[in-house]
């Protein structure tokens, strides 16, 4: 009998993770979603909800302990949980220490946490996949998004440099920068922001959907991409193009 594969998706209750995870499940995964919050995903054969807080060190290992305990694998981590959308909005002149530290914290340390928790698991079956959700903000300047571009390339830097080091245990590692996705929290962002000096178009001329970005992290995470390591693939409609 084969084993069913196991997939975890950090912030996978809403938006984009909410996405990940129906399409991980659809391809015949068994889904642990984890996050803060939850938009009507209930628990069903395919889903497992855990509410957690990524920059809880504590509730990290409880996590990955259970996984461990009940499944003895991981097969797929998608590091999706992040601070993003008006949360990550501030002046860099007026951003204090703390604002950025917090930024850095959850979005890319607690990042690096699951991965290397959900490496040691794959090492022992010498395969697994981890893919880091990035922004084009880790390559495009954004007003007001100094801490968050900062977190996202160094996330995209991370993504290189594991992908490199843990090759050898059979565990590819990849990212997916996400462009203007149309999700509650973009559109939030959306309403109270002012037009920025610095705006500039997506060429395809519309919004991507997170249904688009979760069919790639799919892609990537499965057996068509075997070959594929260490990029970032952008999903933005040509924003990054110009």
């Amino acid at each position: 009998m084969k084993t069913q594969k196991i997939a975890l998706v950090t912030g996978g209750g809403t938006g984009i993770g909410k996405a990940t995870s129906l399409k991980l499940s659809e391809d015949g995964y068994l889904v642990i979603a984890a996050g803060l919050d939850n938009d009507d995903l209930k628990e069903t054969e395919s889903f497992i909800w855990r509410e957690l807080d990524i920059s809880n060190e504590q509730e990290r290992k409880e996590l990955f302990n259970e996984i461990e305990e009940r499944f003895g694998r991981i097969d797929v981590l998608v590091n999706n949980a992040a601070i993003s959308g008006l949360k990550a909005a501030s002046p860099a002149m007026d951003m204090s220490l703390d604002f950025l530290q917090n930024m850095i914290n959850v979005n890319l340390v607690s990042a690096f946490a699951c991965a290397q928790s959900a490496a040691r698991l794959m090492k022992k079956n010498d395969s697994g996949v981890i893919v880091n959700i990035s922004s084009v903000a880790g390559r495009a300047a954004q007003v007001n998004a100094t801490a968050y571009c900062v977190s996202k390339a160094a996330l995209d830097s991370m993504t290189r440099s594991l992908a490199f080091e843990w090759a050898e245990y059979g565990i590819r590692v990849v990212g997916v920068a996400p462009g203007d996705i149309k999700t509650n929290r973009s559109d939030q962002t959306k309403a109270e922001e002012n037009p920025s000096p610095y705006a500039r178009k997506t060429p395809l001329g519309r919004a991507g959907t997170a249904e688009e970005v979760a069919k790639t992290v799919a892609f990537l995470a499965g057996p068509d991409a075997s070959f594929t390591t260490g990029d970032t693939v952008r999903v933005d409609g040509g924003f990054l193009s110009y």
